[in-house]
């Protein structure tokens, strides 16, 4: 008996599979060299791990690819349609990994669905690829790279096509068919399950899981899913106790946070909020004496009531933002922010409840960016946004006007307001391309030597970027000062979220607990009620903003979510806030230890300023109760987040 034997045509299939792998194989190696320095204190078997479960995703990927060619070894026949084909998917998912290094460079996470949610604004998104990233040199590599696979499949596709029995071309058509299911389950040991995203967050360490994650599979396992999904009630519900004692709120049937406060508001003070991108603490004067980005907000700060332990609930920008407006940490797992889900833009609002004020939302570029002016327009009644196309100065990037002239016509305009105004100012400065404009006399343009920047996680460009923004704050605060205005102003500074780029300095834990994506300094300035140099350790954050705001300035209100008022001392100097951590597990985080929660099991304290990971709070004795109650806290609070989401309409809020 002839036993049956592989054809060439499987043999074709293997060598397209085997260099798909491998181009992956060397984009991963390429990626760990990058972020080498990166790396937080690992044992050589996390990395080792991270790269074996990655080099499992790229293999479900190439097999995927090379399933077209199950055809090829039934019917041999379109040899050049097949060169062509491959030749288009290799240089495909070459781009699809360039776009990922872009995607991580600025984000530091791999590339996901919500990357579709940003290019809705195009014209922004292409502007900034231009403005950050070396668009014509990688075009060229991406051609020459083109021209290369071309020439490869040329030769894996070239000769003429032997013949093979039938029996042979079943043999061969299964071995392929196995080899690529088991690619495509990619558990090679006796595992019941195949292989899913979640082993790639096996450490806890987010540059580990980015070490195995696949940037193709992660944009699938990103994918927005059902509704139905968008958060667990049952959790929501068996949380709600906790949440309720958080807030110290009595306990309602139907899962309501409301809550009353009454005031005056006799005086009816202004309000300046200045959210400023990116004004992560670790890259700022605050956390490191020597280091010279934001001397002024350090000398305002002094003059101030100043909120060191202060964070961003959420991240990016368009999160940030939402989550300061609505009081609800934006944690919406379907859409890159709340502002671009259809279903989460209606809200109840603490700003709305402003009688009698002139609402201002400024800032330099487009409001349709991320789909803001939605939330601002459909939410906040009689509000003035003022963007692109008003202001008179001219546009320098693609983020539109420079902070500088942002606030001098800012000014202008809130000189020359009659009535009380509530005003919030988006700077964009300190954002890719970082444009600081030429020919300005007052303003120190040396750049630290690179030793100096390296300490502090800077490039040149960065480090003149943040240094203008906190120029463009004083010149405005230099003619606030002189206004009519400024006696009856609270004025609030503070960032929209933290920074990805990490500092060497900052501490170990601060970085593995991404810390430094979040943590932002807060400053109310408001000399007729704050006493100068006045400084508050208690944790906070932004949804903790407007209740704080409103308190301030004696306006009664109602409260429907998780803020809570900043100077309210109910909950004490060891109060905790609550973050929202994109693609990590939540945690809360008190003025000197961080409580992370995990997906299954107990969850961690870490001392927040420790340099070694290994010293936690767990030290202290605190028990499994203690311990499984932060957990229940913690998780209840992201839930109830993603319920307020679709919960927190102004029809269902009673009246």
């Amino acid at each position: 008996m002839i036993l049956p034997k592989l054809s060439r045509r499987f043999y074709t299939f293997i060598k397209v599979l085997a260099l798909i792998w491998g181009v992956e194989l060397v984009l991963r190696g390429a990626f760990a060299l990058w972020q080498l320095k990166n790396f937080p204190p690992s044992k050589l078997v996390d990395i080792l791990t991270a790269f074996y479960i990655g080099i499992r995703f790229d293999g479900r990927i190439a097999a995927v690819i090379a399933l077209a060619l199950i055809v090829y070894i039934v019917c041999p026949s379109g040899q050049k349609v097949y060169r062509v084909f491959y030749t288009f998917i290799a240089t495909l998912l070459l781009l699809t990994y360039i776009g990922d290094f872009a995607y991580y460079a600025y984000m530091s996470t791999r590339i996901n669905f919500s990357l579709f949610s940003e290019l809705n604004d195009l014209q922004e998104a292409l502007g900034v690829v231009w403005s950050s990233y070396p668009v014509i040199p990688l075009v060229v590599l991406l051609i020459i790279a083109a021209l290369l696979f071309y020439c490869i499949f040329g030769s894996i596709f070239r000769g003429k096509i032997e013949g093979a029995s039938r029996k042979d071309t079943i043999f061969s058509l299964s071995a392929a068919l196995l080899f690529s299911a088991l690619l495509i389950y990619g558990q090679y040991t006796p595992n019941a399950f195949p292989l899913r995203w979640s082993e790639a967050y096996f450490s806890g360490k987010p540059l580990l899981t980015a070490l195995a994650l696949n940037p193709i599979q992660n944009i699938y396992d990103t994918k927005p899913k059902t509704k139905i999904n968008a958060y667990d009630i049952t959790l929501v519900e068996e949380s709600y106790p906790l949440t309720a004692d958080f807030l110290k709120i009595p306990e309602s049937e139907n899962l309501r946070l409301d809550r009353f406060v009454e005031g005056d508001n006799l005086e009816k003070p202004n309000v300046v909020l200045i959210l400023m991108e990116s004004l992560s603490t670790h890259k700022s004067s605050f956390m490191f004496e020597e280091l010279a980005t934001t001397p002024f907000l350090k000398e305002l700060a002094a003059a101030s009531l100043y909120f060191p332990n202060y964070y961003a609930s959420a991240r990016t920008t368009a999160r940030a933002v939402y989550s300061v407006i609505t009081g609800i940490p934006d944690g919406n797992t379907f859409f890159a922010s709340s502002p671009r889900d259809a279903m989460a833009i209606d809200q109840f609002t603490i700003w709305n409840q402003f009688d009698g004020y002139k609402k201002y939302f400024m800032m330099g570029g487009n409001a349709n960016w991320a789909n803001i002016r939605g939330v601002l327009a459909n939410n906040i009644s009689g509000i003035n946004i003022l963007e692109a196309g008003y202001w008179k100065s001219p546009k320098i990037d693609v983020w539109g006007i420079s902070d500088l002239d942002l606030f001098r016509e800012a000014h202008n305009l809130l000189e020359n307001e009659e009535s009380p105004f509530f005003a919030i100012i988006l700077t964009a400065s300190f954002h890719r391309p970082f444009t600081v404009p030429k020919g300005l006399a007052d303003f120190d343009y040396t750049i630290p030597d690179g030793e100096y920047l390296e300490r502090y996680g800077f490039v040149s460009d960065e480090y003149l970027s943040m240094r203008f923004c906190d120029y463009a704050v004083r010149e405005f605060f230099r003619l606030a000062m002189a206004s009519k205005y400024y006696d009856n102003t609270i004025f609030i500074v503070t960032g929209d979220h933290g920074i990805s780029e990490r500092s060497p300095s900052a501490p170990k834990n601060y970085q593995l607990m991404s810390l430094h994506e979040y943590q932002v300094p807060l400053i109310i300035h408001y000399p007729k009620k704050i006493p100068q140099g006045e400084v508050q350790l208690s944790a906070g954050g932004h949804i903790d903003l407007f209740p704080t705001i409103a308190s301030l300035a004696g306006v009664g209100y109602r409260n429907t979510t998780l803020g809570r008022d900043l100077l309210d001392k109910t909950f004490g100097d060891d109060r905790w806030a609550f973050i929202m951590r994109s693609f990590l597990q939540p945690v809360i985080i008190s003025k000197d230890r961080c409580f992370a929660a995990q997906i299954k099991g107990e969850g961690r304290f870490y001392r927040r300023d420790a340099d070694n990971i290994s010293q936690d709070w767990q030290e202290d004795n605190i028990s499994a109760e203690e311990l499984e109650s932060y957990q229940s806290l913690t998780t209840g609070l992201r839930e109830m987040s993603r319920y307020l989401l679709y919960h927190n309409k102004k029809g269902d809020i009673p009246h």
